[in-house]
C-alpha cells in the first residue's frame, strides 16, 4: 500500500510533467535560458572571490564547467564543488600521488578513460571535461549513489567495488578517513550552493 506522502509526491510529479508537456517551445526555451543564466551568475559570483586567479583563467574555468555540465549531464554546482575540493581552482596543481589539474586526474585515468595525452592534462577545458565524464561514469557504476561515486573518485573505483556494497552507510566503516572527509567536504560545498 502506498503511503499518503508517496501518493502526494506522485501526484505532484504527474502534474509537473503534465504542465511541462503543455508548455509551448517558447516557454521551454525561456526556462532553460533562465537556468543557464542562473548557473552563469552562480559561477561569476563564486569565481570572482578567488583572488589568485586572473580574469582569463576564471573565464576558462567558467566555460569549462558550463560545457562539461551540459556534455556529461551533471550539475554545474556539483562540478564546481568537485573542483573546489580537488584543487581549490589551481589549474596546475599536482598532488603528492601524481593527480593533476583542476579535477585532479591521474594520468592513467586521463589517458585510458578520456584518450587524453598526458601533455594535455593541465588544459582547463579538457581537464574539467574528463573529470566530469569520469564522475558521471562513476555515478552510473554506483547506481546514482553520489557518496559512493565521490568515494570512488577519491580513492579509486576498484577499492570501493571491493567493498561489495551499494550503500554508502554500510560501506562507510571500510572507507578511509581521508575519503570520508573528502565526500563530506564536497557534499557540504554542493549543498551550500543548491
Amino acid at each position: 500500500m502506498i503511503s499518503r506522502e508517496k501518493l502526494l509526491i506522485i501526484l505532484f510529479l504527474n502534474l509537473f510533467v503534465l504542465n511541462w508537456v503543455v508548455l509551448n517551445p517558447v516557454q521551454q526555451s525561456t526556462y532553460f535560458s533562465n537556468m543557464k543564466n542562473h548557473d552563469e551568475l552562480f559561477l561569476d559570483n563564486n569565481l570572482k572571490n578567488i583572488k589568485y586567479l586572473n580574469i582569463q583563467t576564471k573565464q576558462s574555468i567558467k566555460k569549462g564547467i558550463l560545457f562539461a555540465a551540459a556534455e556529461h549531464d551533471l550539475s554545474v554546482r556539483l562540478i564546481f564543488s568537485l573542483i573546489k575540493s580537488e584543487s581549490s581552482f589551481k589549474p596546475n596543481v599536482v598532488s603528492p600521488v601524481g593527480a593533476k589539474g583542476l579535477t585532479q586526474l591521474m594520468p592513467q585515468t586521463a589517458t585510458k578513460f578520456c584518450k587524453m595525452p598526458e601533455s594535455q592534462i593541465f588544459e582547463i577545458n579538457k581537464n574539467i571535461s574528463c573529470g566530469s565524464k569520469y564522475l558521471n561514469q562513476l555515478l552510473h557504476d554506483f547506481n546514482g549513489d553520489l557518496k559512493l561515486a565521490l568515494a570512488a573518485y577519491n580513492s579509486g573505483p576498484s577499492r570501493i567495488r571491493r567493498l561489495k556494497r551499494r550503500n554508502y552507510t554500510e560501506a562507510k566503516p571500510y572507507i578511509s578517513r581521508e575519503t570520508k572527509a573528502y565526500v563530506l567536504a564536497i557534499e557540504k560545498s554542493y549543498l551550500q550552493t543548491v
